[in-house]
């Protein structure tokens, strides 16, 4: 029983762990696949990534509680710096802090929204129409 458990648990870290392989695999490249002709797109990128990644490790973490949502943002913040760290070490890319701080800038955003939208579907925080039908008398029929 322990065991399906900790299957099913992994199994939520999944796209965590193919979105992180995507960031390992752009990291490599020595430039942008595509030319892109304006300056901050490289930071955007930076934050859109690390926040589907924050989000994912959110929903591996389980329960949007305060615990579990520092937890997925130190794992985003970890795994940032291992994509500096990384990047160093490629010919043609350097490690940046400013992209640190774009990458935990989306990692915190992806984290908090995911949390917000996990306290919404765990029931915390009926909807306004869920209010209407429970003063109705017609509750969650």
């Amino acid at each position: 029983m322990a065991t399906r458990f900790a299957v099913r648990r992994g199994a939520r870290f999944v796209p965590a762990a193919a979105l992180y392989g995507l960031i390992f695999y752009l990291s490599s490249l020595e430039r942008w696949p595509v030319e892109v002709g304006w300056e901050g797109f490289d930071k955007m990128a930076h934050a859109l990534m690390f926040g589907l990644l924050g989000a994912a490790l959110a929903y591996g973490f389980g329960r949007p509680t305060r615990r579990e949502t520092a937890a997925a943002f130190l794992a985003a913040g970890v795994l940032a710096a291992l994509d500096e760290i990384h990047q160093r070490f490629v010919p043609g890319r350097d490690a940046s802090l400013w992209d640190f701080l774009a990458d935990l800038a989306g990692a915190g955003a992806g984290v908090g929204i995911f949390r917000r939208l996990g306290r919404k579907g765990a029931g915390r925080a009926p909807s306004a129409q869920d209010k209407a039908r429970e003063r109705s008398g017609r509750a969650f029929s």
